[in-house]
Formats: structure tokens, C-alpha cells, sequence
């Protein structure tokens, strides 16, 4: 399968509420697949400043005593190695799963720092954009394992490796596999019955299509829907997830589509504000 196996986990932390969202999923996760788990939190440096009674080893005991109050208030006995590195976050982050051979990393999505310097802003890029490894950002108290989750696919092989990524990672889920077809042609076709024809030409072509790229995805079927839309991805692909209740978006970057309309510039702002799941986002 696409991970060989999960070995080493990263969960990110600001201590903030998101974070610890996402590290009660880290632990889900981690537990499951029986996982080396690691929670990294960076220190910034603008925090020590020349004269400045608040200098470095302070800040390590404090993160120290922050991370085991978080993680006392998980429940669990599940190891969790706690580090801590100084410096920019996303470059610290990103030269961490370099070196450690992590295979998947977990983000808080709203966190006191992550909305503004990970996830909608430049530096989101340097985590989810740059990262050679699946990146869920979580956004939601987590219950029990996920339920329902949807995969985007614009049938290019980033598609099919996060198909089989996320099937790997939660295999007793229910998956709907949604494909969002640009409307471009409609406002070229004046008249209803082309605009009919049209439309049935292509909804046959898509379903075939959606079947034959699920048959070529390792994964088990019968836990798989099918089902295409017209619309716009970055507009339609959180308005979906929300009409079928999904728990957990899925997405594959260097796509034919996906990474232009999902992934890059102000659509990961609009998707990450607009969006109410947690997200999974697999690099090819």
C-alpha cells in the first residue's frame, strides 16, 4: 500500500484548542497502527530578545509542562515523545519530517498560529505545498474514528494515491469519491435540448470514467460510492462535503485540476474559511 505501513507520526502543537484536537487524532491514529508518535513545538525567537527575563529554557519548562497537561487531559497511556525546536515554524517543521522519516504529520487548522502563519497565509505552503508526505489538518473535536469521508479526484495519479491513502488510513469509513466537472460549456450552449444532450453525454462518460479509476485504486470498492457534480472545485467541494456530512476531506496535490483550483494561492484561504471538516491532503 501507498505508506508501507505507518511508523512515525508528527503531531504540531500551539497548545491551542485545534492542536489539541489534532493531537487526541494523532493518538487515534498512532494507537491504531501501533506508531512511533512525536509532538513537536516550535519556540519562536522574536520570543527571546536580548535583556529579556523570558529566555529560552524558561520557554522549553513551560511547553514542557504545557504538552504534559495536554496530554494528561486526553486520557490515554499511549507514548507520546515531546521536542521542542527554536526557529520559523513551517521551516522547522518541514526540516523535522525531512530528517525523522515521518510519514504523516497532523496540524491544528485554527490554531493561535497556524491560521495565520500555516494555513492562510504564505507559509502555508512551506507545510502542506512543500511536504512530500499526507497532512490532515484537523478542525474538529475528534470522537470516534471517521465515519464518512470524502475524496476529490480529477483522475490524475495524485488522485489515486490519496484514494489509497486515505482508504489505508481509515478503512472502515465510508468513502464517496466526488468528481466536480467544470460548468464552462453551459454558457456557450443557448439551446435547452444541447444543453440536455450534452449533459447526458457526459454524465455517462464521467460515471465510466469515476468506475474505472476506482478500479484501479488499491483499495476495497464496496466501501466506495461514486459520484460527479457540475460546478467549480474550490466553490463546491465544501458546500458537498457539507450536504453528505462528510468528516474528512480528502485531496491529492499535482493534479490535473485539484492543485490549481484547491491548493494554490487564495483557494486555500477560501476552502480552509469555508469548509467545516478536517482535511487530508496527499502529495504525489
Amino acid at each position: 500500500m501507498i505508506l508501507n505501513g505507518i511508523k512515525r507520526i508528527l503531531i504540531t502543537t500551539d497548545f491551542s484548542k485545534h492542536a489539541h484536537f489534532a493531537l487526541k487524532r494523532a493518538i487515534q491514529i498512532a494507537e491504531r497502527y501501533q506508531a512511533e508518535l512525536t509532538c513537536l513545538h516550535v519556540l519562536n525567537q522574536n520570543w527571546f530578545k536580548s535583556g529579556s527575563s523570558h529566555d529560552e529554557d524558561t520557554a522549553i519548562k513551560e511547553a514542557e509542562h504545557a504538552f504534559a497537561q495536554a496530554l494528561k487531559n486526553t486520557t490515554t497511556s499511549y507514548p507520546v515523545k515531546f521536542i521542542t525546536l527554536s526557529g520559523r515554524a513551517p521551516d522547522k517543521i518541514n526540516q523535522y519530517i525531512s530528517d525523522n522519516d515521518i510519514q504523516l504529520v497532523l496540524m491544528g487548522a485554527h490554531g493561535t498560529f497556524y491560521l495565520n502563519d500555516y494555513i492562510l497565509g504564505t507559509n502555508s505552503e512551506s507545510v502542506v505545498k512543500n511536504a512530500k508526505i499526507p497532512v490532515q489538518l484537523v478542525k474538529n473535536k475528534p470522537n470516534n474514528d471517521y465515519q464518512r469521508v470524502l475524496v476529490a479526484t480529477d483522475f490524475s495519479d495524485a488522485s489515486k494515491k490519496a484514494t489509497e491513502t486515505a482508504f489505508q488510513l481509515y478503512p472502515d469509513a465510508e468513502f464517496l469519491l466526488l468528481h466536480i466537472a467544470d460548468v464552462w460549456y453551459e454558457k456557450y450552449l443557448d439551446d435547452t435540448s444541447q444543453r440536455q444532450q450534452f449533459d447526458d453525454e457526459m454524465s455517462r462518460g464521467l460515471q465510466k470514467k469515476l468506475e474505472q479509476f476506482l478500479e484501479e485504486c488499491e483499495v476495497d470498492t464496496t466501501h466506495f460510492s461514486t459520484k460527479f457534480i457540475g460546478g467549480y472545485p474550490a466553490n463546491d467541494l465544501a458546500k458537498y462535503a457539507s450536504i453528505w456530512d462528510a468528516q474528512l476531506v480528502v485531496a491529492g496535490t499535482r493534479g490535473h485540476s485539484l492543485l490549481h483550483y484547491i491548493l494554490l494561492g487564495r483557494t486555500v484561504d477560501k476552502l480552509l474559511r469555508t469548509s467545516t471538516t478536517d482535511m487530508l491532503i496527499v502529495p504525489a
